[in-house]
């Protein structure tokens, strides 16, 4: 079982970056449960170098409760322009520019199994490496738990088969709240605070988290709205999610395990205990001044 140290990185600005070597495209598609249709966005990062008939398994990056595809910009499209591949990066319904659902019981896991499945179908993907930060790598369990899954590698950035009440204590800090925001500058100052122990440092960075955070058509008077339905995390999870029996019907070719060293979500405890049952980690990568999660 590998380790291997990373050091953060804020070289990269998430608007420029690549920007002569992949190309972006915003699409949606139709989604259904059991109340109603709803349409899921989701960003296509594809090198301008991409091969239609000579190419390698394309990638999915799904993001944590709050946030939405255009969080992995920067490693999108790095990761489509090293590997050639495709990258696939949804807004989980509820997010970004999804819908929101009337029946708030549809944020569920296995209904964002369903949606990703949606995704990959119409998409005509048969195969693709799955990486899953925070909520994304629990979706990844339960995806990859049910037999017959197309996800052939896993990588599960900063996320294990336990949470515990504690941290859905600090969830419901700010989760269900519905603020606005005078100006994109005012939200990424709130943002910059929340989020200090990812990393993201540089102006850039948190312009971009800003953008992408907030929306004008969801905010009342003009004002910014957090880009997300305050109703994706329900007040009534007060007490610890225990997907341990999950971890153990894990199936996947490669698994890798990403964790920040200050990280409060995957403690150093449930780290150690997803090593000694459940399918084989291949590999860790351990980033150091860093809590939950790594960007």
């Amino acid at each position: 079982r590998g380790c291997s140290i990373m050091e953060p990185t804020n070289e990269f600005d998430p608007e420029t970056c690549f920007s002569d070597k992949v190309v972006g495209k915003r699409k949606s598609v139709k989604c259904v449960n059991n109340s109603e249709w709803y349409a899921m966005a989701y960003m296509v990062w594809t090198p301008t170098n991409y091969s239609e008939t000579d190419h390698g398994v394309p990638i999915i990056m799904v993001h944590g409760l709050t946030l939405n595809g255009r969080l992995f910009d920067i490693g999108a499209k790095f990761l489509a322009v090293k590997l050639g591949v495709k990258v696939y990066c949804p807004d989980m319904v509820g997010r970004g520019h999804s819908s929101w659902l009337t029946d708030k019981s549809g944020y569920n896991f296995a209904q964002y199994v369903k949606d990703i499945n949606t995704l990959l179908a119409a998409e005509h993907v048969e195969q693709v490496d799955w990486i899953g930060t925070s909520m994304g790598g629990l979706i990844g369990m339960h995806a990859t738990a049910l037999k017959g899954h197309p996800v052939r590698r896993f990588v599960i950035n900063d996320v294990g088969p336990f949470v515990s009440h504690k941290f859905n204590e600090y969830l419901l800090t700010y989760v269900p709240g519905d603020p606005r925001f005078e100006s994109l500058q005012e939200l990424g100052e709130v943002l910059a605070k929340r989020y200090a122990f990812w990393g993201a440092k540089t102006d850039a960075q948190i312009r971009h988290l800003a953008k992408h955070y907030a929306s004008k058509s969801k905010g009342k008077d003009g004002l910014y709205a957090q880009h997300y339905d305050p109703f994706v995390y329900s007040a009534s999870t007060r007490g610890s999610l225990d997907y341990w029996d999950l971890w153990e019907e894990v199936s996947c070719q490669a698994i890798m395990v990403i964790r920040g060293q200050l990280s409060t979500l995957l403690t150093k405890n449930i780290l150690t205990k997803m090593q000694t049952c459940g399918p084989t980690i291949n590999s860790i990568l351990r980033c150091p001044k860093i809590g939950h999660a790594p960007p």
